[in-house]
């Protein structure tokens, strides 16, 4: 409002001046009329339209005088006005300029992080195709080498790979083999389908992220102490022969796990089904999820 004061001042002072004008002409004009057929009024005639004149002047000049301040003011205001406009203008087109830069980052960084995953699902892909040994049945030494693999491409604190052991009375999975993770030979870790977090990702059949691990969880030893990592992923094997869930691989890193890494792991997770659907050990439920 305070940028209006000196326009709605000028603006006051012209409307005044009308107002004084008109009533002056009134006035006038009833003393005129009271006046004119008088013998003195010949005396003072010119002097009266004299006076009438002044009168006009006196009122005319500064009415054009704040007319003309209350124009400049107006013009002052527009302008305001207009560059405000344009200053809004320009900021919401740098605003889309901005969100455009944005968004062409995200999508530069997105083929970036998407290129990056396919460059190590094939390399995780052909390390399996290496290392794991295609006529030994031994469930032991072909987990191990899928694990070695994945440790070759993340920072694992841990792993585990538990393979899915069905019979007509009980449906589990047995732990086959760990990384970084010490198993006494004479302890068999297992769970039964829908038990704990192993047996909840075999019974719904997908992936598992948390960003959060309870204390305690799982606990990495080393020559400088213990500590819980704080990120964890368990994704389903899946049997390339009936396309059932065969298996569980649980990985544990101090760092997190991306979106990325989820789809990476769900697209391997039937490649290393492939390896493990000919152990005679195991078998593969026909019937189960």
């Amino acid at each position: 409002m305070m940028k209006y004061g000196k326009f709605i001042i000028y603006l006051f002072l012209s409307v005044l001046m009308i107002v004084l004008a008109l009533f002056l002409f009134s006035y006038s004009n009833t003393i005129y009329q009271k006046i004119y057929r008088t013998p003195e009024f010949i005396e003072v005639e010119t002097d009266f339209y004299y006076l009438f004149l002044y009168m006009i002047l006196l009122l005319v000049i500064p009415f054009t005088a704040f007319f003309i301040l209350a124009v400049i003011e107006l013009s002052k205001l527009m302008g305001q006005l207009r560059s405000s406009v344009l200053e809004q203008q320009n900021n919401s087109k740098l605003i889309d300029d901005q969100l455009k830069e944005t968004s062409e980052n995200q999508k530069e960084q997105e083929h970036i992080h998407n290129k990056q995953a396919e460059e190590k699902k094939n390399n995780l892909i052909d390390c399996f195709k290496k290392n794991i040994p295609t006529t030994n049945k031994d469930h032991k030494i072909i987990s191990e080498a899928i694990l070695s693999c994945i440790g070759k491409y993340y920072e694992l604190a841990q792993g585990e790979v538990y393979l899915r052991k069905t019979d007509d009375n009980t449906d589990k999975l047995i732990m086959s083999a760990a990384y970084a993770y010490y198993v006494p030979e004479e302890k068999i870790f297992e769970f039964e389908v829908g038990e704990g977090l192993i047996g909840q990702v075999a019974k719904q059949g997908e992936p598992l992220l948390l960003d959060n691990i309870p204390q305690g969880y799982i606990n990495v030893s080393s020559g400088l102490g213990s500590a819980t990592p704080n990120n964890l992923i368990i994704f389903p094997i899946i049997s390339k022969i009936n396309k059932k869930i065969s298996g569980i691989i649980e990985l544990a890193s101090f760092k997190p796990f991306s979106k990325h890494d989820i789809e990476l792991f769900k697209d391997i997770g039937e490649e290393i089904g492939g390896y493990l659907d000919n152990i005679d050990e195991f078998v593969n439920p026909k019937n189960k999820s």
